[in-house]
Order: C-alpha cells, then sequence, then structure tokens
C-alpha cells in the first residue's frame, strides 16, 4: 500500500542535556502519560572510566518539557558505577535498565515517594531490553535461554510470566506495549506464528501465520495496529496488519525512499527515524498520508520517543 505526503509543516523541539566533558545520552524517553500530568523527559547520561575494567559512570535525569527544571534521580559512580542500556516509563513510573560490575538488574523510581528500588537483578547476565506502556512493563529474563518474557503490572504491583516460548529475535529488535497488548513470533506445529497477547487479562488474542521468508523485527501493535520490518537492517520493507482486516500489506512512501534506523508505533501513526536521509517521518495509516520534516542531527536509536 503506497502513502502520499501530506505537505504538512513540523517543527522540532530542541533540548540541551546538561552534560559535562566527556559525557554523553546513553538513551532517553519521554512521559506524557496521565499519571505523570506533564511533559517529562528522562535520560541517561554516561562517562567511560579511562582504564578502569568495569563499567562507566551514570547518572539519571528528569527534566521538565514546560519548565525546563533537571532534576538528578540516581548517580552510579565509583565503586557502584554502572551502564545504563535502557529506559522507560511504565504505569507512571520511570524504569531503567543498567549493566553493572556483577551483571544487569532493572531499577524503579517512583515519582510519589521520590525513591529508586530494585524490580529485579541478574547477577552475570547482559542486561535486557525494556518495553512498557501506561500500566506494563516487559522485558526478557536474561538469565535463561527459553527466552521467558516478563511482566510488571504497575496497578497490581506483581509480575507475572507472559511466555516461556517466544522467538529470540525480538530481544534484539526491542520490547513494545501498545493499548495493554504485545506481540511476539514462535513456531507451532511448524510454522512460523505470531502471537497477539493481552496484558490485562492475561490471554491470548489472536494469532497469525507469517510467511518464512520474512524475518519478523522491530514488532509492535495496538488496540487498532501491528507492524513490523522484514529484518532489522535500514533497507528493510516495513508491513502493516489491521486489527479488522488481519491481512499484511507491505507499506510504501510515495516519492521516496525511507531508511529505518527505527520505528515507532503510536495510536494511529508510525514515526521513523530515517537518518540516513536525515529526517524524521510520521506516517498516518487511518489518513494514508505522511509527513517528514529535516534534522540537522544525526539522531540515535534513543533519540525518537513518540510517548
Amino acid at each position: 500500500m503506497a502513502y502520499d505526503p501530506d505537505g504538512a509543516d513540523w517543527d522540532l523541539l530542541e533540548l540541551a542535556p546538561d552534560l559535562n566533558e566527556g559525557e554523553e545520552v546513553s538513551c532517553l524517553t519521554v512521559d506524557s502519560s496521565p499519571q505523570s500530568g506533564r511533559a517529562v523527559l528522562y535520560y541517561g547520561v554516561e562517562r567511560a572510566v579511562p582504564g578502569a575494567q568495569r563499567a562507566g559512570e551514570s547518572r539519571i535525569v528528569r527534566q521538565d518539557l514546560e519548565t525546563g527544571e533537571r532534576v538528578v534521580l540516581a548517580e552510579y559512580t565509583g565503586t557502584a558505577a554502572a551502564e545504563v542500556r535502557g529506559m522507560v516509563c511504565a504505569g507512571g513510573q520511570i524504569f531503567w535498565s543498567m549493566q553493572t560490575g556483577a551483571g544487569a538488574a532493572i531499577c524503579r523510581y517512583d515519582d510519589q515517594s521520590g525513591q529508586v528500588s530494585t524490580l529485579a537483578e541478574y547477577p552475570g547476565a547482559s542486561a535486557p531490553d525494556l518495553g512498557g506502556d501506561d500500566r506494563f512493563l516487559l522485558w526478557y529474563d536474561p538469565a535463561v535461554e527459553s527466552r521467558r518474557l516478563l511482566c510488571w503490572d504497575a496497578e497490581e504491583d506483581a509480575r507475572f510470566e507472559v511466555t516461556d516460548r517466544s522467538g529470540d529475535n525480538l530481544a534484539f529488535s526491542g520490547l513494545q506495549v501498545g493499548d495493554g497488548l504485545t506481540a511476539w513470533v514462535e513456531r507451532l506445529d511448524g510454522e512460523k506464528t505470531l502471537f497477539v497477547y493481552d496484558l490485562e487479562r492475561q490471554a491470548y488474542l489472536w494469532q497469525l501465520v507469517v510467511p518464512e521468508e520474512l524475518e519478523v523485527a522491530r514488532l509492535q501493535v495496538n488496540e487498532d495496529h501491528l507492524i513490523f520490518t522484514d529484518g532489522d537492517g535500514a533497507d528493510s520493507a516495513l508491513y502493516t496488519l489491521s486489527k479488522d482486516q488481519r491481512v499484511l500489506e507491505q507499506l510504501e512512501l510515495s516519492g521516496r525512499t525511507c531508511g529505518i534506523f527505527s520505528c515507532h508505533l503510536y495510536e494511529d501513526e508510525i514515526w521513523i527515524n530515517d537518518n540516513q536521509n536525515g529526517q524524521v517521518i510520521v506516517i498516518q495509516l487511518d489518513s494514508g498520508s505522511y509527513a517528514g520534516w529535516d534534522t540537522d542531527h544525526d539522531l540515535v536509536q534513543a533519540g525518537l520517543s513518540p510517548r
């Protein structure tokens, strides 16, 4: 299906993080959920420790997008140094995945109490990717080979296992939650099968057999749409599927090519970081149109968050 440009004129809001010499932003996310009550930017700052055989030093920063006020929520220095590998907002809280000298940990900051706590620890393991929405947090258990997919429910303050059979390709493409739904691929009766799962009900919604030649990556779902790319390269094709039709369609943009460094499904839009061409592209699935705007900066994967 081909999408046409809509001629919209978009502006980028540029924010300058508080960085010292030798520091860089390692990851970021934006929280505009009802629980937060405001638009807030969270980002991790990392500084390498020259000659050290341990993780670099890091801090977690919160920046109010209206006032510009910055607050340091956590710091990891000295013997407690750690690398922040991923960050996501879920259930009105900010979570981050970090690599320490002893292994991996998932930490959270509660805005109500102002406290940092550890949700999970994995000695000797690599820090897992995180995914989340206004209620749920998802991650793969890095301590086992079975690719157990775990979930934390903010409303119940409880953790449960979603599946232990999901394909490990998704662990390298990021985890996504939309409207309380998530999706993964596993083999069922010898066929590559895509499953959509309702986290609130802890129940399977539907499934679809995927052609063997498609390498499902960047898989994302919400109440109305599902998207994925065929492989995780910049030139990979983008596929969409609507809840009503459940027919896979390859998405094309009229009059242009698009290099996908990262993509994000948000309501009825797909946000694409096309850093090959120096653009951010927003595809509107319901209207069948798209808009794009130039950026002077080389956006990294962490640098695009529609939330």
